[in-house]
């Protein structure tokens, strides 16, 4: 028998933001702003934190709707920035 592809509606649930959300923002902020950050003021750049998380947050569920992952100060482009 050949497969046919099936459309299935997506659901919100609690379950989802739990199991997916929370840890992508544990693994965003720890993995990519804070080293990003240490990385800017290594550097000499003091950049305020707060704006940056706070548009970057505000991006981030922007582009949610859409399927988009979330947007970060990456640590590999502050690093590539910087030097």
């Amino acid at each position: 028998h050949l497969t046919r592809p099936v459309f299935m509606m997506p659901t919100w649930t609690w379950q989802s933001v739990v199991s997916l959300a929370v840890p992508l923002v544990i693994v965003s902020l720890t993995g990519q702003f804070l080293p990003g950050f240490a990385i800017l003021r290594a550097s000499g750049y003091h950049t305020p934190t707060r704006p940056v998380l706070m548009t970057t947050s505000l991006a981030s569920m922007l582009v949610a709707f859409s399927g988009g992952i979330t947007i970060v100060i990456a640590a590999i482009t502050a690093a590539l920035c910087t030097g």
